[in-house]
């Protein structure tokens, strides 16, 4: 009797310390409650001893069960006799009782989810009362045991759980919502937008199927409810306001936990932050230009003809004029424009991107350049060349106009918006003032007859500029020929220009051809492709 009394008393200071419970901190969400009914007693085992000894059996389990693991923690609630508490507060049932046959005291457990389902029972026997709260420890130590060591609840619970995670895909353990989209996002005025947002459970297991509702401060959602898909993925597709504001979008997830009780979890950040910024005004660009010059040239004696391909390539930074392009959209009298503004109305424009130190970074070029003579109808090399080098000296300088095709012909004004790209290299005082640190690096080698009518080769520092294609409008008399690089889409452009979202590509071509009273021609075929994406630092 003393013994029994004495290891009541030790279990319960083990369990209780100053009256706070020794229970691991954890989220409410992630918290299984196991209440723990009185346990019921035959009329006649109503003697103190066998009351006392029915509470060993809840001692014992908070004893076994201080502890968590990767999905949650366990909190063990004994219910006095008469105590009820409302099935959605709690998950698990156990429920203990003594029956007393032919000499024999049978303790018997069962542990029971919500909706009165069994997931494991447990009995035990003993003979004399001073045994009895051995027996009620040993059948609360067996509870749901797979050997003789017993199994603790917390992993009765666990395993119970995760099968009927397997067999119902929307039930959860410890599932946590988090937005893909971690950083702000930012907006214009009326945009469309998907946010993505992603729940599992704590060991990785993507649930599918679980419903959350979303809300908004301000905008409008095209769906106030949305569930994740088989990889765990919500997605909440919403709109803008109209105005620049700042607003939150928030979302509660609806749980289902494999005990059946109902739960709700919320993101982590618990919103994000949706910003509706001014338009993009500045651009990044890469550019590619291949050029192609033809030259023939004539003296008294012999016909030369000069052929020379060049390839630059380099980065922009570009500026938009959106309120030139809305004007534009507005107004379809060119000439009226032309006139204001003239050849400075541009609605693109921008330089070879910067470098720390302030100068622009370098453009690359390769270059080849052949050159033929031709003599009594013999033709023969006279020159031949091949250079690879940079140059930090110079800018390319881009623009994109609006120009009217027919001009040249009178005032006949387009009815379509056109447009046209030149290019410039712009020359730089630096490469002069300090010359050390700017202009060209690579070399030049090649070929070239000498005064002993042989081809000797040679190499030398090379000195290379930047492409120019300048030409605004279409020319054509009878000695000059220009195309300039027109836009094929005038159109797109705009429309990318004035809402600028991912990258955009002009693939153009322009040409000019000279003749000087037939005598000397001069041919130039100009390629340019430029890839255009927003400036991430805008």
């Amino acid at each position: 009797m003393r013994f029994q009394h004495y290891f009541v008393h030790l279990l319960t200071a083990l369990i209780f310390v100053g009256g706070i419970p020794l229970l691991l901190p954890a989220q409410k969400s992630c918290e299984r409650i196991v209440v723990c009914s009185e346990m019921s007693l035959p009329p006649f085992l109503s003697d103190s001893i066998f009351k006392e000894a029915g509470k060993c059996y809840t001692n014992y389990l908070i004893l076994n069960s201080v502890k968590s693991n990767e999905y949650f923690r366990l909190r063990i609630v004994p219910l006095k006799a008469g105590q009820t508490l409302a099935k959605p507060e709690f998950d698990y049932e156990i429920n203990a009782s003594m029956s007393y046959l032919r000499g024999r005291y049978n303790i018997g457990l069962k542990l029971t989810n919500i909706k009165g389902e069994l997931l494991a029972t447990s009995n035990s026997w003993c003979t004399k009362p001073d045994s009895i709260c051995e027996a009620v420890m040993l059948s609360a130590r067996m509870l749901g045991a797979s050997d003789s060591m017993g199994t603790p609840l917390i992993d009765v619970i666990t395993n119970y759980e995760k099968k009927a995670r397997e067999a119902q895909a929307n039930l959860a353990l410890c599932p946590s919502m988090r937005f893909i989209n971690t950083e702000s996002i930012q907006l214009k005025p009326a945009e469309r937008k998907q946010v993505k947002l992603e729940v599992s459970d704590a060991d990785g297991v993507k649930i599918k199927g679980m419903k959350i509702q979303v809300k908004c401060s301000e905008g409008t959602l095209v769906q106030g409810t949305v569930l994740t898909n088989k990889d765990g993925i919500a997605t909440i597709d919403l709109f803008a306001p109209f105005e620049e504001t700042e607003y939150r979008v928030g979302a509660l997830g609806e749980v289902t936990y494999a005990s059946k009780r109902q739960g709700q979890i919320d993101p982590e950040p618990f919103d994000i932050l949706v910003k509706v910024k001014e338009p993009i005004t500045r651009l990044s660009a890469s550019i590619t230009v291949n050029e192609l010059v033809e030259k023939k040239e004539k003296d008294s004696f012999k016909e030369y003809r000069t052929k020379s391909t060049t390839l630059y390539t380099n980065h922009l930074t570009l500026s938009i004029a959106r309120g030139r392009i809305e004007y534009l959209q507005k107004d379809q009298n060119w000439s009226n424009i032309m006139s204001m503004e003239g050849i400075n109305y541009a609605i693109l424009y921008g330089l070879t991107t910067g470098s720390e130190d302030g100068a622009p970074d370098p453009i690359k070029v390769k270059e080849k350049n052949e050159v033929k003579s031709i003599e009594n109808g013999k033709t023969r090399i006279e020159e031949r060349s091949e250079c690879n080098a940079s140059t930090n000296g110079w800018d390319i300088a881009l623009s994109i106009h609006p120009y009217d095709p027919m001009s040249h012909t009178g005032n006949v004004v387009s009815l379509t918006r056109n447009y046209v790209l030149t290019l410039e290299g712009v020359g730089n005082i630096r490469m002069h003032t300090h010359p050390d640190k700017y202009g060209s690096k690579g070399r030049v080698n090649g070929v070239k007859r000498n005064n002993l009518d042989e081809l000797e080769s040679y190499t030398k520092e090379a000195n290379v500029g930047a492409p120019g294609f300048n030409y605004r409008k279409r020319e054509k008399f009878e000695t000059r020929v220009v195309v300039p690089l027109e836009i094929p889409d005038p159109t797109g452009l705009e429309k990318y220009l004035l809402n600028p979202q991912g990258a955009y590509t002009l693939h153009l071509y322009g040409s000019l051809y000279s003749e000087d009273l037939g005598y000397d021609e001069y041919s130039e075929k100009v390629e340019v492709v430029i890839n255009m994406f927003p400036d991430e630092e805008e």
